[in-house]
């Protein structure tokens, strides 16, 4: 069965709409100014534009002595193209000036003197109070010092403190007067998505310097413009990725917005809370939002690591590179391979999973869906991929059988599933936090099957199949998930970071094909031999 063009736009929409409701619930409550910010945004980007490309963006810029570049803090794809904007301006000799949010103007002496290397990075991170003024991903960023220091271009601190209005007028009053005392060079600002609105910083600036110095504006990912393109354009042509306004104002599409709110989702649940935020080298320096490129190798990678570290050596090369993975690019695909699966109940249950964000595996087959690429969920991925490679060795049974099994089965097969997945991204990123059992007891929404499992772990004269009888594949998944993450996040602490003597009869219990409620009580008494868990609690920081 084919999909249809306007089944993948529903589906993306849905997706979109998730991840932003998500992300903005996180972010809390708007302040009123924030949110007529936030609707300037939303007004300037429902304005009429047309395709165009790099030459006529480059021309605008040539044409410029101030060039704004929207900053979606969260997302390294906002930083990746002020990377390339800063080349191609470099490479036409341009006398170039850079200036950002990120460092407040009160330590624009620390960064002179970092650009002149007379302090190091750590002490320049310290000395501007990084964690903490800014704590947005350094990598980022970091990249356009060192090309600072490389091509010796200046760099202008523009943060302050005051209202949206006032903090504006800061960084105009910084930049006009620059730009008055350096006429022959070019102004390259990074700065918040909604400051670079035409009526914002722009205009703070033009009101300070006049309207003859031509200003160029290039937002990035425009959710409206994003979706008009999408509704206007068949799915198999190639995208647009630059349009135009008018001669002096381009969008930069280059991501599906919901990609921006879960790389928001993902710095709130996880970088925020990183202790080590700013000096965290796997997470900060190598991983996290630069690990797009040579996808398929990384994900072998980590498979390999995830193997050497569970010290699991019985999986060959080809079992491990026997894989396809997609991603949000290739949703007509996956969903194409969703319907043409057997039963409706799996079909349902996996557009589910594309709705809520999920990375998962298409059962039955080799293919595996990433709904964005980061280390954690690669990582997450590559535990699935190990458990169905061990399964597959020990079993002839598919996963197509297993789910026309009982609500117990389900709920195992699952369980084991996620114990694997979440333990393998716990190997890369111990900062990851789930919930324990205080955390889903003081919930204000509980979740009951979590709840009436956990509360019976111990109890072996109780039944898993009494507790699941009534609930659908939806609810069974959820519970799995949070239980397995749970256990994972246990067997990590307590025994594979203290390298405890239990641990290998712990992996050979996880590892197990056996899903009957008398292996799972094994695997509890191991772990749980009194109601100890009852007092776990996720950790602050």
């Amino acid at each position: 069965m084919k999909i249809t063009r306007d089944e993948v736009l529903a589906s993306q929409k849905k997706i979109y709409q998730h991840m932003k409701k998500k992300a903005l619930r996180l972010e809390g409550e708007s302040s009123q100014e924030l949110k007529d910010y936030q609707k300037d945004q939303q007004r300037y980007a429902s304005r009429s534009f047309n395709p165009s490309d790099i030459v006529s963006l480059l021309q605008s810029i040539e044409q410029s002595k101030i060039v704004y570049l929207g900053d979606f803090h969260t997302f390294d794809q906002s930083s990746k193209n002020l990377d390339r904007l800063i080349r191609a301006v470099t490479k036409e000799k341009k006398k170039l000036v850079l200036g950002v949010e990120l460092v407040h103007i009160e330590h624009q002496k620390t960064l002179n003197q970092f650009l002149e290397r007379n302090i190091t990075e750590q002490e320049f991170l310290e000395n501007i109070n990084y964690g903490k003024s800014w704590r947005f991903p350094w990598i980022h960023y970091k990249k356009f010092f060192d090309l600072a220091k490389k091509e010796q271009f200046h760099i202008l601190a523009l943060n302050s403190v005051g209202t949206l209005p006032e903090r504006d007028q800061t960084a105009a009053h910084i930049i006009s007067t620059y730009v008055k005392n350096n006429p022959d060079s070019t102004a390259l600002i990074l700065f918040g998505e909604l400051h670079i609105m035409l009526n914002k910083l722009p205009s703070e600036v033009e009101k300070m310097i006049g309207p003859k110095v031509n200003q160029t504006i290039i937002h990035q990912n425009l959710d409206d413009v994003y979706w008009k393109i999408q509704e206007s354009s068949p799915l198999t042509k190639e995208q647009t990725q630059i349009v135009k306004f008018n001669n002096f104002e381009y969008s930069l599409q280059t991501s599906p917005p919901w990609i921006k709110y879960e790389s928001m989702i993902y710095w709130y649940e996880n970088l925020l809370d990183d202790p080590d935020f700013d000096i965290h080298e796997y997470i900060m320096q190598t991983g996290i939002k630069s690990f797009t490129s040579n996808i398929q190798e990384n994900f072998v990678d980590i498979c390999y690591e995830v193997l050497n570290a569970l010290n699991i050596h019985s999986v060959l090369p080809s079992e491990v590179e026997d894989f396809n993975l997609y991603d949000h690019n290739a949703l007509p695909l996956i969903l194409d391979k969703v319907n043409n699966l057997s039963q409706s109940n799996i079909k349902n249950f996996l557009k589910y999973l594309i709705m809520e964000g999920e990375s998962f595996k298409i059962p039955t087959s080799h293919d595996y869906y990433c709904s964005n690429y980061s280390v954690n969920r690669i990582a997450l991925l590559a535990g699935i991929h190990i458990h169905y490679i061990h399964w597959r060795k020990h079993t002839k049974k598919t996963e197509d059988q297993l789910f026309n099994k009982g609500q117990t089965e389900k709920f195992i097969f699952l369980f084991y599933q996620n114990l694997v997945s979440y333990l393998s991204s716990k190997i890369f990123n111990p900062y990851m936090k789930c919930d324990l059992y205080v955390d889903f007891k003081n919930n204000p929404k509980p979740n009951h099957l979590v709840l009436n499992i956990l509360d019976q772990l111990t109890d072996t004269e109780s039944s898993l199949k009494i507790i699941l009888a009534n609930y659908n594949i939806k609810k069974i998944y959820s519970a799995a998930k949070s239980i397995g993450h749970f256990i994972a996040e246990t067997i990590y602490e307590d025994h594979y970071r203290t390298e405890g003597q239990q641990f290998s009869l712990l992996k050979e219990n996880i590892l197990h094909i056996d899903l009957s409620e008398q292996h799972f009580n094994k695997l509890i008494l191991i772990l749980f031999k009194d109601e100890s868990f009852k007092k776990k609690q996720k950790r602050f920081f």
